[in-house]
């Protein structure tokens, strides 16, 4: 057996593919998040690489060689030949680290990880992003830029219902257009302090108390929190809350120049 650091190029990558066998099904999203790093120049060099067996059969690494051909960029990897096919049976049988479990492996101080991980996966749409994609380097990446807002949103006690992940990435981002009107907003929401039934965050909670997260309706509810926060910033009363996007283009810029300068800033 022997292990070497090689360029692989998505030509080589369309070879050894050809040698993938017998292997788990190829995760779509997997690949799409490692080809999104690839391409911006965020892939990181680690232990884990592509490993053939004595065969030369392809044992592990499809997923990278998959995003390579997607990206379309060659990548440094370190590659093992020669496994004995006994190997097999012992190749990712541990449970598999979550994206929550990295963030706080990476942020030793992170409150939350896994409500944070989630959050942000509704985030990223917000700016244009897919609601599946989501790598790794992307957690750590909105966590830094947004890590002030997390922190005041994790502060709250957790409410059944309330606490869920599209109202936390609506508070998260839309603070950032005004802190301290969000921040009484953000009470408002949390907590139910200082309610009247025509403040939009008392429409709101109605709506989430009595609702359902499941599935497609999470962005819904994301969504209805903007439009709230928008209203609530207007002086304006309660009125049927939207489940479209089309409050999220009132906060972005100002989320978006708070990413720009704190991404930018640590990754280059």
């Amino acid at each position: 057996m022997n292990t070497t650091y090689e360029l692989v190029t998505p030509q080589l990558a369309e070879e050894w593919l050809k040698k993938n066998m017998v292997n788990r099904p190829v995760s779509k999203t997997r690949v799409e998040g490692y080809a999104d790093d690839i391409k911006n120049d965020r892939w990181q060099r680690t232990h884990q690489g592509i490993a053939f067996g004595a065969n030369g059969q392809l044992y592990d690494g499809q997923h990278r060689l998959y995003a390579i051909i997607k990206a379309e960029v060659a990548v440094w990897l370190l590659i093992t030949r020669g496994l004995p096919p006994e190997a097999r049976e012992v190749l990712d049988i541990g449970r598999v680290r979550t994206m929550g479990d990295n963030l706080a492996l990476a942020n030793d101080a992170v409150s939350q990880p896994k409500r944070v991980t989630a959050a942000i996966r509704i985030l990223r749409v917000f700016f244009g992003h897919s609601l599946a994609a989501l790598s790794s380097t992307d957690v750590h990446r909105y966590y830094t830029a947004f890590k002030l807002s997390f922190d005041w949103v994790l502060s709250f006690p957790i409410v059944r219902r309330i606490s869920i992940a599209p109202v936390d990435a609506a508070l998260v981002f839309a603070w950032y257009t005004s802190q301290e009107e969000i921040r009484a907003f953000g009470e408002q929401v949390l907590v139910g302090a200082n309610l009247g039934m025509d403040a939009p965050a008392f429409e709101l909670r109605t709506a989430l108390l009595a609702g359902s997260t499941v599935g497609g309706r999470s962005l819904s509810y994301a969504y209805k929190t903007l439009h709230a926060a928008a209203l609530y910033l207007d002086h304006r009363p309660s009125e049927p809350l939207s489940g479209s996007n089309k409050s999220v283009f009132r906060f972005r810029g100002d989320a978006g120049a708070a990413l720009v300068a704190t991404v930018d800033a640590r990754y280059p």
